[in-house]
């Protein structure tokens, strides 16, 4: 096509997006409140047509290009996209397992990461046979203990798996300490904290390896899609080949070693469309965080109300979460069960979801596994009394307003 017919095509593209893209007028009590929803307009649709128009499919430059905004985003070095942030968690515990990496993991090391936490995050530890060790989180802020953890590590223990719980961010000043002290690889699951920071540091920056989602649901979204944020320059070829089939990391470069095979790999990569949705996603990133954390505060705002009966989670000193939803946890001394709440908000068309695995020993996927772990009273309540609803950048005042009222009505009718 001629740049008129492209330029043509763009402008036909932002009309009909103006027309189709903006979300149905909310009626409340009929329009659904979704905990979660992608919100994109016509530069992303005009983006991947141009990148259909350029004839190639496969991971290009617009990956690379994707990948270097994305790690100048976080603070690190280099960033490496894959197919899920499930196959990049899986990437980095293989990596560190590489012979090529000094003091590298063995199987049956122990790997130390919270028992509140979602299948495919521990799955990344069992599937590279080495064994997790879960801990106990905390009731402020939904993440580990970081005194449970120093108090769990023993001469096997090798490596931390840090998840910031909905995108609130955990105590990295002490995390990175034990980490430093014990000698510990540290790997942060950042799957649900786009763009959350600690003492003015995000979140993938803190450790040997950061794991992002770019899954429709998260902060910014391809549709589907992952990402590594490094620091460690020797892991980048690594993973880079565990991804590609097990490909030599110049395979692509050098023609000699085209059909060269140094890995036992996977292929984890993505297509050029996804990264030229990312790029403008990323674009938008900064203000759909603001978005959530303002849409989360008045949520929690008017909610407050019932404290008695409801609690919500802070903040670390020093940190500022990217609230992926709103996290509600019913507390021991109220007069109606978590069921009877989430019934209620569903016939009211209010979208809620549990808190991702809850305590995943409680999965009978785990059953047969032999699972090290710290006492988990406060896991075990989540697991059974907490839940979350939504705070994406998609939701409107009028939203909130009437998810607040809705939980006004159920609470009238409970002593409140």
């Amino acid at each position: 096509m001629t740049e008129p017919e492209i330029g043509e095509l763009h402008s036909l593209i932002e009309r009909i997006a103006k027309k189709k893209l903006p979300a149905e007028k909310f009626v409340p009590g009929k329009t659904t409140v979704n905990y979660a929803a992608p919100l994109f307009g016509a530069e992303e649709i005009n983006a991947v047509v141009d990148s259909l128009f350029t004839g190639w499919l496969a991971e290009g430059k617009l990956t690379r290009k994707f990948e270097q905004e994305f790690a100048k985003y976080v603070g690190c070095r280099d960033s490496i996209v894959t197919n899920s942030g499930s196959s990049a968690l899986l990437l980095a515990f293989a990596a560190l397992k590489s012979p090529r990496i000094e003091n590298n993991l063995k199987e049956g090391d122990e790997v130390i990461t919270s028992a509140l936490t979602f299948p495919t995050s521990l799955n990344s530890v069992i599937l590279n046979s080495l064994n997790p060790v879960l801990v106990d989180v905390e009731r402020h802020s939904y993440n580990m203990n970081p005194k449970t953890v120093e108090e769990m590590i023993t001469r096997k223990t090798r490596a931390l798996l840090v998840l910031h719980h909905l995108g609130n961010p955990c105590r990295m000043d002490e995390l990175t300490r034990i980490a430093k002290e014990h000698n510990l690889f540290l790997v942060e699951d950042c799957c649900d904290a786009h763009g959350a920071s600690f003492n003015g540091k995000r979140v993938g920056s803190f450790g040997d390896a950061g794991c992002f989602s770019f899954y429709a649901a998260h902060a910014f979204t391809m549709g589907e899609g992952g990402s590594i944020t490094l620091n460690n320059e020797k892991l980048y070829p690594l993973i880079y080949s565990l991804k590609t089939c097990g490909l030599d990391e110049n395979a692509f470069k050098d023609p000699s070693k085209r059909t060269l095979y140094t890995s036992i790999g996977y292929k984890m990569r993505i297509i050029e469309l996804q990264a030229a949705m990312g790029l403008q996603q990323l674009k938008k990133l900064p203000g759909f965080v603001e978005k959530r954390r303002q849409n989360f505060s008045k949520i929690v705002k008017g909610l407050k109300k019932f404290s008695d009966f409801l609690e919500f989670p802070t903040e670390e000193k020093g940190a500022k979460a990217a609230w992926f939803s709103v996290p509600i946890t019913i507390k021991e001394n109220a007069p109606f069960s978590r069921t009877e709440l989430i019934d209620f908000l569903r016939n009211a068309r209010i979208e809620t979801r549990l808190l991702l695995g809850g305590n995943v020993l409680k999965q009978p996927a785990y059953a047969g596994f032999k699972i090290r772990s710290s006492s988990l009273p406060v896991t075990d309540f989540f697991h059974s009394q907490s839940f979350y609803v939504g705070c994406h950048p998609g939701m409107t005042d009028e939203m909130i307003d009437y998810v607040v009222e809705k939980f006004e009505g159920f609470m009238s009718g409970h002593g409140k």
